[in-house]
């Protein structure tokens, strides 16, 4: 099973944040806004690199680490 990877980009709140995903052999650039739906982000994750809805998708940063995503205002 191939996992998702990213890099955190920007870290201001009123600027978009931009993440790399890796997914098997593509890798996609994102931009996204912090206090978007994690829903939309989560299923715009999934259009973009032709992730199964069903599949579990899991986050790593740049060392490995995983990552757990919240919703916008957790």
């Amino acid at each position: 099973m191939s996992k998702l990877a990213l890099r955190p980009g920007s870290t201001s709140v009123a600027s978009p944040r931009s993440l790399e995903l890796h997914w098997g052999t593509s890798t996609q650039r994102v931009k996204f806004f912090p206090h978007g739906s994690l829903t939309d982000l989560l299923a715009g994750i999934r259009g973009l690199m032709g992730v199964a809805e069903d599949a579990p998708l899991r986050f790593r940063d740049i060392e490995g680490d995983i990552v757990l995503l919240a919703p916008a205002g957790a």
